[in-house]
């Protein structure tokens, strides 16, 4: 669990690795005409802006050419809207954003580390967050997109387009349920056969978190 959970904090500074460019396989399902792609992503809008705050589950998987299988953990998610976003990993590690402050503690370590958030330079951990406040679209860089209905649900392919910012995640894949439009699902393409995957079960929208949840939180590691 420790190894894995510092491979994730490890993984997450990694977008400042050259990214290989490449598509993604090709995926079934129907591709949205313009028209639908806009009213979908104004449902999406409006829906994340509905929600006061929630807790789920998170299970990640990272993968490398150097296992034979993804190494995954489970973590604890929380969300207060608009900015407060916390992921704890089973009490070994976690990550918490608040507005454009960014704690962390890897596993092993004695001491929690602090840092501002450049709302002008996203980065994967704000990703993360904009998925559960309707931003996704704020994306840095330039991206081709498309986005499939699928049986149950929709699919957003992005890729990054030629001689953008190599900075950049080369692909990104977002699943989410039909009716609620709640992401189930984030996929990322990083360079050399490294990839993450998050996947986002058992929502509670009516577990909102309070204001001062996040800072008792914290307060155990003082």
């Amino acid at each position: 669990m420790s190894r894995l959970v510092r491979s994730f904090c490890l993984l997450l500074t990694l977008c400042q690795l050259a990214i290989a460019q490449g598509g993604l396989v090709p995926l079934e399902g129907k591709l949205l005409s313009d028209e639908k792609v806009v009213v979908l992503k104004e449902r999406f809008k409006e829906s994340r802006a509905q929600i006061l705050g929630l807790t789920c589950k998170m299970r990640q998987a990272v993968s490398s050419p150097s296992r034979d299988e993804p190494v995954v953990a489970e973590a604890d998610v929380f969300y207060l809207a608009p900015d407060d976003l916390l992921i704890d990993y089973e009490d070994e590690a976690f990550v918490l954003m608040q507005r454009t402050r960014f704690t962390q503690l890897e596993p092993g370590d004695d001491e929690v580390e602090t840092k501002p958030l450049d709302p002008d330079h996203p980065t994967m951990e704000t990703m993360l967050r904009e998925l559960f406040t309707g931003r996704i679209d704020e994306l840095q860089g330039s991206y081709d997109e498309r986005i499939e209905q699928l049986p149950d649900g929709y699919r957003v392919v992005l890729e990054l387009k030629p001689g953008e910012d190599p900075h950049m995640p080369a692909a990104i894949l977002v699943e989410m349920e039909a009716d609620s439009l709640d992401v189930r699902s984030v996929a990322l393409r990083f360079p050399r056969g490294f990839g993450m995957s998050f996947d986002f079960f058992d929502y509670d929208k009516t577990a909102v978190p309070e204001a001062t949840f996040f800072e008792t939180f914290l307060a155990r590691y003082e």
